[in-house]
């Protein structure tokens, strides 16, 4: 069985063409783009002015493809031009995009973000990425450092609300975290290279667009994250195992994530 890396090395030149971030998870999640449902990336898509971000785009494309994340005046994220990072300020930043029937949550879908989930010591839930219906959710998915916790880096899902923990502490590091749910109410989050920890919410929730947001879990909620984000993939379904060893591969070898 072929391990990460050369899975990664033996796509890089197929056909004699360079493998992109984009492409390789085009080519390794299957049913590739209509299975990705945003794919987000800090090395392109970005508009900014005096390192502040006012519109992040669908690597793939600003049209066609996952809505763009938009924020502007005092919202806009702090941009890093050397090591292409976003980041929240936990006081006032946060992304949006409008909402859009690919953010279905009656759906199964899966939110991946890339990025580092630092300790938070002044409490409250600080979100690094959700999706979400209103600034008073009855439906959500959302990757979060809860203070609560014990800094551990958790899921977070409407209704009731419910948390699960992973196994992954907050820190310095940089990590591929994910949070899951079915078409029904099952409910996962996990840390890459570990296991997976499930749960259900008490209903499925009801059909309509919602948004993604970065830094909170819906605009103009007050819950600021301060998160640096690399990364952010939306999929149709809950991530499989092989989408885990794909999003793993990509994270680690595109965007400097470790599996530990």
């Amino acid at each position: 069985m072929l391990d990460r890396v050369e899975l990664v090395q033996r796509r890089r030149h197929r056909g004699g063409s360079p493998v992109t971030s984009v492409s390789f998870l085009q080519g390794n999640i299957s049913g590739g783009d209509a299975t990705i449902l945003g794919l987000y990336e800090a090395t392109s898509g970005i508009t900014q002015a005096s390192n502040l971000v006012s519109q992040w785009d669908d690597a793939r494309g600003a049209a066609g493809f996952g809505p763009s994340l938009t924020a502007s005046g005092s919202a806009k994220p702090t941009w890093d031009g050397v090591n292409m990072l976003v980041s929240g300020d936990a006081v006032a930043m946060e992304m949006t995009t409008a909402a859009d029937a690919k953010f279905d949550l009656s759906n199964a879908i899966s939110l991946c973000v890339v990025g580092v989930f630092p300790n938070n010591a002044s409490g409250g839930i600080r979100y690094a990425a959700s999706i979400c219906n209103a600034t008073t959710p009855t439906k959500m998915v959302a990757v979060a450092t809860p203070a609560s916790s014990g800094n551990i880096i958790q899921g977070v899902f409407f209704p009731d609300p419910q948390i699960l923990a992973t196994l992954v502490a907050t820190g310095a590091s940089r990590r591929l975290a994910i949070s899951t749910k079915t078409a029904g109410t099952t409910i996962t989050t996990q840390v890459a290279s570990q296991a997976a920890i499930s749960g259900t919410i008490s209903a499925n929730p009801a059909t309509g667009n919602n948004r993604l947001s970065l830094f909170t879990f819906f605009t103009g909620s007050g819950n600021f994250g301060d998160a640096t984000v690399r990364a952010v993939v939306v999929l149709n379904r809950v991530a499989t195992a092989g989408d885990l060893t794909a999003l793993s591969s990509w994270a680690t070898s595109f965007h400097g994530a470790i599996l530990a």
